[in-house]
This record gives C-alpha cells, structure tokens and sequence, in this order.
C-alpha cells in the first residue's frame, strides 16, 4: 500500500497543469492522463465510485475517438500541403490557405482536450479534485529515492543517506 501511495502523486502529477503539445497521445491535456483515473491505485485512493469509473473510461474512448479522427484529418491535410508545395509552380495563395485548414484542426484537437479535461472534472467530486491538487504538490518522493522531477524525464537527487 505504501508503494501505491508514493506512486499516486507521479500518477496524477499535472492533472490540472498547464497544456503540452498533442504529441502526448489520447486522453492526455497538460497533464490530463484520463487513463490514469481508471487504474486501480488512482480508484483507491481517489475513492471513485463504480459509476464515476464507468463514466471515465467512457469519456476516455470517446475522447480517443474524436482524437484519432483529427488527428488523421491533419495528417491528410498535411499530405496535400506537401503536395501543393512540390508542384512545379506552388500556388501561395492555396498554399497558405491549406495551412490555415491544418492550424484550425489543430486548434480544433485542443479544443477536444479542454472539453474532455472539463467533462472528467465534472465527473469528479469537489474532494476528489482538492485529493488530487494535493497529491500533485505534495512533494512526496518513491522508494529507493526516485523522485518525481519536473515531468519531463528527470529524476530528483536520490536522499542523502
């Protein structure tokens, strides 16, 4: 129990951060892993109810779903803007319009990511987000010294022994 307990705040660290790019994959905003709500340690801890564990792992598929379906509109587009680009005469105007397309579809998938971390929110209680804010900044280290780091792959120093 105490592996889990020092794990949680690693699971749940930046559940409410800042956005990232969207290069972090479904079900993730600035910190928004949904799939971590539905691991058991996150259930425990967070004492979720059947049905609110239920309505998240909903929202994580559909959230999936509409993810995947922009992402692959953007990646048609960006197949058309590379060939708008090697023609043998590009055309600026249809170049910078396809461009245009491509942004709003990206905007498009962040928008998808800020309904769904407020969709999530609204599935939890009051408690249930005040656990995991205090959680994300306790500060707590793991076992044998692994540290949580800034999130972005580092380490804190192991304790001084």
């Amino acid at each position: 129990m105490l592996r889990i307990a020092a794990a949680l705040p690693l699971i749940l660290a930046g559940l409410f951060g800042a956005p990232r790019g969207q290069h972090e994959g479904p079900g993730h905003f600035g910190g928004l892993r949904l799939g971590l709500l539905l691991t058991p340690q996150a259930a425990e801890e967070l004492n979720l109810t059947e049905d609110q564990q239920d309505k998240l792992k909903e929202l994580c598929y559909s959230h999936q779903e509409k993810v995947l379906e922009i992402k692959q509109k953007i990646e048609r587009e960006q197949l058309e803007l590379k060939k708008l680009m090697d023609a043998d005469e590009p055309n600026e105007s249809k170049i910078k319009a396809k461009i245009r397309e491509i942004g709003s579809l990206r905007t498009d998938l962040q928008l998808a990511q800020v309904d769904t971390y407020f969709a999530a929110r609204k599935i939890l209680t009051d408690e249930q987000i005040e656990k995991m804010k205090s959680l994300r900044h306790g500060g707590r280290r793991g076992p044998e010294g692994s540290g949580y780091g800034s999130g972005r792959g580092e380490r804190s120093p192991a304790p001084e022994r």
